[in-house]
């Protein structure tokens, strides 16, 4: 059985992007120093890739505006991080 799984609108993407970041910062003796909700201009950056990429990126970001002595992310803090192009497994 094949099951055709919607891919989820902006707003729910975006609803997800936050509550991930709800729960770093929530899982994280640091993330108190971060304000609670993320710009528009961050969930924009953050919209442009996998699920998987914006958790790491989103640790990476809150490093980022940490050590800049900043209490929120900026849309510059986000960055892409790949481990390079993986070979898939045959499926297409």
């Amino acid at each position: 059985h094949v099951m055709d799984i919607a891919a989820p609108s902006r707003d729910e993407a975006r609803k997800i992007l936050q509550h991930m970041f709800e729960d770093l910062r929530a899982s994280n003796a640091w993330g108190r120093h971060l304000v609670p909700t993320l710009s528009g201009e961050v969930l924009d950056a953050l919209e442009k890739i996998t699920g998987r990429e914006a958790k790491r990126s989103l640790e990476s970001a809150c490093a980022y505006a940490l050590s800049a002595d900043r209490d929120a992310l900026q849309a510059d803090d986000i960055r892409i991080h790949t481990k390079g192009k993986r070979v898939g497994m045959g499926f297409t």
